[in-house]
């Protein structure tokens, strides 16, 4: 039996392996990818809730520095003496009004204020940044995704290629022309290329999970994917990074809480009054008030505030530290992008020009194997050089495009 007719299944199986489900929207774009997985991934979502906590939290200390307002109603009743021996001047009374405090010097609770302020605003750029990585991760699985998608179908095709050329040779045994051993080594060579086909195959529909796992689609390892733009260049990003700024944030934050804590130490001004109408059984209501002030001052030097003061340090200490350490992070890492994207460019260069060579080498050589001129190891060398070639050049597509993705979010592309 012709071993072209064995392999024409195997490859018609490998290049559909997985039930390709075309969307009503059509093939997943890259701009579909990156859309979906900075709007829908579960870390962008987790960031934006912990930027919505600290924007409650934000709001609820601003609040505590505000004055404070409350409606009231009071009634009592008694008969006899009050508690101080005198006699008690009515026996009943209802008021009603309002009654208010209002902190005129207060540092500590002003400047946590401001220091949740800041702190919200890092986590808004911390949402930023997720949404940033989101973009890369979303770029770098949807190049490899369908680099193995290539790959199993250059493969296949290359086991088809293979398996026509085992008839060929079968022919040239069956006639005595060549020995029955070069039949065997062509069709070996034809089902190595079937298991890598399977296995590439396995590979890009791994990656195609972790992509809709990202894009928070059904799962079922299936995707249809678009072509990816030729010629792509990396976006240049913001002024300054998203991560930058967080970490930024965060060093202020932490200044101006161990700031509040120094301020814990000093006293506090507050004035309280009230405003109200009271009413007592039989007689005439008429409306009252009465202001008041209050110093308190707090009690702490001997262990609680200093404690605060020392714990407040080393946050800063080490949230400047983390500044820091994020800034070089981000240099080393836009430097080190830089390098393979001009890498990758040159690679894919080549990888193209060896395909184009490759083919040719492979032509040639199958002519004058036909003619009896060179080895069936001649053979079968250039038909791997072709495969391989093949194989680099959608691997170097992938790892272009990585590259890119790495630059871009160490620009801070979003």
């Amino acid at each position: 039996m012709r071993a072209s007719l064995l392999v024409a299944p195997l490859v018609a199986l490998l290049v559909g392996a997985a039930p390709a489900v075309v969307s009503a929207a059509g093939p997943i774009t890259l701009d579909d990818a990156r859309r979906r997985a900075q709007a829908d991934s579960l870390d962008v979502q987790l960031a934006r809730w912990d930027a919505l906590e600290a924007d409650g939290a934000a709001q609820a200390a601003l609040g505590g520095a505000l004055p404070s307002i409350a409606g009231f109603v009071s009634g009592s009743a008694g008969a006899g003496l009050t508690s101080f021996g005198f006699e008690r001047p009515t026996a009943s009374q209802i008021g009603a009004g309002v009654t208010g405090r209002f902190a005129l010097v207060d540092p500590s609770t002003w400047t946590a204020a401001t220091a949740a302020r800041r702190t919200h605003a890092g986590r808004e750029a911390t949402v930023r940044w997720v949404r940033v990585e989101a973009r890369r991760e979303a770029t770098v699985l949807l190049a490899r995704a369908l680099a193995e998608q290539r790959v199993a179908e250059a493969l296949a095709l290359a086991a088809e290629d293979a398996a026509k050329e085992a008839d060929a040779v079968g022919a040239l045994v069956a006639a005595g022309l060549r020995p029955a051993a070069d039949g065997a080594r062509v069709r070996a060579q034809q089902l190595d290329f079937v298991a890598r086909a399977s296995e590439a195959n396995g590979r890009a529909v791994a990656a195609c999970a972790a992509l809709q796992n990202l894009m928070r689609v059904e799962i079922d390892g299936a995707c249809v994917l678009g072509d990816l733009p030729l010629g792509p260049k990396p976006a240049d990003g913001p002024e300054k990074h998203p991560a930058l700024v967080a970490a930024e944030a965060a060093a202020e934050s932490a200044d101006l809480s161990r700031t509040s804590a120094i301020a814990g130490l000093l006293p506090t001004v507050s004035v309280d009054g009230t405003a109200a109408h009271y009413t007592v059984p039989g007689r005439i209501g008429g409306f009252g008030w009465g202001v008041g002030f209050t110093v308190d001052i707090p009690l702490r030097i001997a262990g609680e505030g200093p404690g605060e003061i020392k714990r407040s340090g080393a946050t800063l200490r080490k949230a400047s530290a983390a500044w820091v350490a994020q800034h070089r992070e981000l240099t080393a890492a836009r430097v080190s992008a830089e390098g393979e994207w001009t890498a990758a460019q040159d690679a894919i260069a080549a990888r193209r020009g060896s395909l184009t060579a490759a083919d040719a080498a492979l032509r040639l050589v199958s002519e004058r194997y036909r003619t009896g001129l060179t080895s069936v190891t001649d053979l079968l060398d250039a038909r791997a050089a072709r495969t391989e070639a093949a194989v680099g050049l959608r691997r170097a597509e992938a790892t272009l495009w990585s590259a890119l993705a790495a630059l871009e979010a160490a620009r801070g592309v979003e």
